[in-house]
């Protein structure tokens, strides 16, 4: 009886859990765009995280480029 319960439990506890977690990606684009911490590198950063956390993999991609980093500019030297 103990242990149907626990597997009971757990199995609940890990269905709530997955959930929480999946978002669709109208709901990521909104939480971006009403996030007003000033820093756009973080909101992207997480809005990156939850697409792909969602398996919108290719709107990440696109989510982290908004990041603006500068490209660096590496010397090649061939021998």
């Amino acid at each position: 009886m103990k242990t149907t319960f626990f597997l009971f439990f757990t199995i609940f506890s890990l269905n709530i859990k997955a959930q929480n977690l999946y978002k669709f990606s109208n709901d990521i684009e909104k939480e971006i765009n009403n996030d007003k911490s000033g820093d756009n590198s973080y909101k992207y950063q997480i809005g990156a995280m939850k697409y792909s956390m969602s398996n919108y993999y290719f709107k990440g991609l696109q989510t982290w480029d908004k990041l603006g980093r500068k490209e660096k500019n590496y010397l090649m030297i061939t021998v």
